[in-house]
């Protein structure tokens, strides 16, 4: 069992690397410089000196977890929006023990009007329902919608294994085998393909470590 002083401290650290800026600057400086950066930050919100340090000691191993989020997701994301440029924009959710809640930080991506809907949607296959993706993909203009039925063909034997989970999409979309009648109503983990689930599994458990 936890205590409030823990969770409290989580909290606190996973809020400053949910802060954007914050993000910046332990992405692109070095440790020493981003420690300075924290203990100010942490200064200005008068919070005591002794848990300052708790604080600074709990954001390396969440900074490991968005790493390793960001790793886990590098093939995904398109040329045109590199996650090396475009991570600092990326809004995560963190679980109770400070690991990524993968699910929810997708669920704010999918929804984030700061990415292109291309990547939005192939990320939507990975966590999404089929039924939820359909209902993703018939509110895109129609533009994006033939863009990516045309980007995606199971034809195309050079997709990595999450464009082959949109393809697998696209296919039950194109033979009427997804049901419209269930949008939105089943479980998030329900409709992904047997592949995703597997390597989701074995990522959430591998990485499912306790801070404390």
């Amino acid at each position: 069992m936890w205590t409030l002083k823990e969770i409290i401290l989580v909290k606190l650290a996973a809020g400053f690397i949910k802060d954007s800026a914050t993000r910046r600057t332990m992405f692109c400086y070095g440790e020493k410089i981003w420690n300075a950066v924290l203990r100010e930050r942490t200064s200005d919100f008068n919070i005591p000196i002794t848990l300052q340090e708790d604080i600074i000691a709990l954001i390396k191993p969440i900074k490991s977890e968005v790493l390793n989020w960001m790793e886990d997701h590098f093939e995904i994301f398109t040329w045109e929006m590199s996650l090396n440029s475009q991570e600092f924009l990326l809004d995560f959710c963190f679980n109770p023990n400070g690991t990524v809640n993968r699910v929810k930080t997708a669920d704010l991506f999918i929804h984030s009007k700061e990415f292109d809907v291309q990547t939005r949607f192939v990320v939507a296959c990975q966590y999404w329902t089929k039924s939820e993706v359909l209902a993703f993909f018939k509110n895109l203009h129609e533009s994006a919608r033939e863009h990516i039925l045309h980007k995606y063909s199971t034809s195309n034997e050079n997709l990595n294994k999450y464009e082959k989970n949109v393809a697998e999409w696209l296919f039950c979309y194109r033979n009427g085998h997804i049901d419209e009648s269930r949008v939105g109503a089943l479980h998030i983990i329900t409709g992904l393909t047997l592949l995703f689930r597997v390597d989701f599994w074995i990522i959430y458990h591998r990485r499912n470590v306790y801070i404390f």
